[in-house]
């Protein structure tokens, strides 16, 4: 697994968190 994978994870959720 690459950080890439990590990084976005953490993106999705931030994201996912501010839309929701």
């Amino acid at each position: 697994m690459s950080h890439e994978h990590s990084v976005r994870c953490a993106v999705c959720r931030t994201w996912t968190r501010s839309v929701l």
